[in-house]
């Protein structure tokens, strides 16, 4: 749907798309994106087929960052305007930021996934593979070293959307750095995009997925649920979903189509699924989950709620429970 190009600048990013859902929702983040960035641009698809055909574009919405050196960089993250900026600017400057020791406090706090190497002067190997590892996620991360600050190597990395730092504990491991990139990239509370879907599907973890079609509700949803799901991560995983752009799959959860919020607790290896429609706060959150722990909760049978929500009015008898329990949990079979 959109493409932006130009000449005199550092880039020019590209998006497009056959005004899908998933296009209608990015339009507003893009017109923020647009206040920051005036060279972005938009292009319609349906009526600039040859441009969007030259980029070889394969779905839609796209969205892609061209340096004035004439290279080209794919966004694969959240269709958000703060996380497009970021894009931006973590690709506007070297791949590898040196840095003195004074300033790595500050530099550590400059992106949302943040590693620094501190190097001991002769670790001739650990430099190389910190360039690899810097090289192939530019685009998502930011990397600084601090050159013979220490005796020996370091390399941390900080989380600051949720406030955690984590340390590579082996440095003599081949997979030492990817082990603590993934580590401190995974989000408390992740949203979920079609890049990511399997990595979350094949956790080992149940997933609790809360729809909201308004991103700032998402992120509201996410601010508020977080130390629950710091509290509960060794077994659940939190995902925020864009329900404008999933709307097939709030059904498959047994979710109506059109609700303007709701969760579902799914486990991914028996296939049980705990939709929930109610008030969605943390405290409302950890209550249903501890219900489905305690068994007082059982899963969807598979029914859509769709048929059973004729009115906002739910009759308890339909469920055999209180009307006030009835309305939290709406998709129970029938005892």
């Amino acid at each position: 749907m959109a493409c932006n190009y130009q000449e005199d600048d550092a880039e020019h990013a590209c998006t497009d798309s056959y005004c899908s859902a998933a296009s209608d929702s990015l339009e507003p983040q893009w017109a923020e994106v647009h206040q920051e960035h005036p060279n972005a641009i938009a292009v319609d698809c349906l009526h600039d087929r040859s441009l969007c055909d030259e980029t070889d574009l394969a779905s839609f919405p796209a969205i892609r960052l061209y340096l004035k050196d004439g290279s080209m960089q794919r966004y694969r993250g959240p269709r958000r305007s703060k996380d497009i900026t970021a894009f931006v600017k973590r690709l506007s400057r070297p791949a590898i930021t040196h840095v003195t020791q004074n300033a790595a406090s500050d530099f550590s706090k400059s992106d949302n996934v943040v590693l620094i190497a501190r190097l001991a002067s002769n670790d001739d190997s650990l430099r190389v593979r910190f360039d690899n590892l810097a090289k192939h996620y530019h685009d998502r991360y930011s990397f600084g070293i601090v050159q013979g600050s220490d005796a020996s190597s370091s390399v941390s990395c900080h989380n600051n959307l949720d406030s955690l730092q984590f340390n590579a504990n082996d440095l003599s491991a081949v997979d030492a750095l990817q082990s603590l990139i993934h580590q401190c990239s995974t989000p408390l509370v992740a949203q979920l995009t079609r890049g990511n879907e399997m990595e979350h599907l094949s956790a080992g973890k149940s997933l609790v997925y809360f729809f909201a079609s308004d991103h700032k509700r998402r992120e509201e949803y996410s601010s508020d649920i977080k130390q629950l799901a710091r509290n509960v991560q060794e077994y659940l995983n939190f995902v925020t979903v864009d329900s404008s752009e999933y709307p097939d799959m709030l059904v498959g959860l047994g979710l109506p189509r059109d609700v303007s919020e709701a969760l579902a607790l799914h486990n991914p290896q028996t296939g049980q699924t705990f939709p929930y429609i109610g008030k969605l706060d943390a405290k409302s959150v950890e209550s249903f989950i501890f219900d489905i722990s305690e068994g007082n909760v059982q899963p969807w049978d598979g029914i859509s709620c769709q048929l059973v929500i004729s009115s906002a009015k739910i009759k308890a008898e339909t469920f055999g429970a209180s009307e006030q329990k009835a309305k939290r949990y709406l998709c129970p079979p029938s005892p």
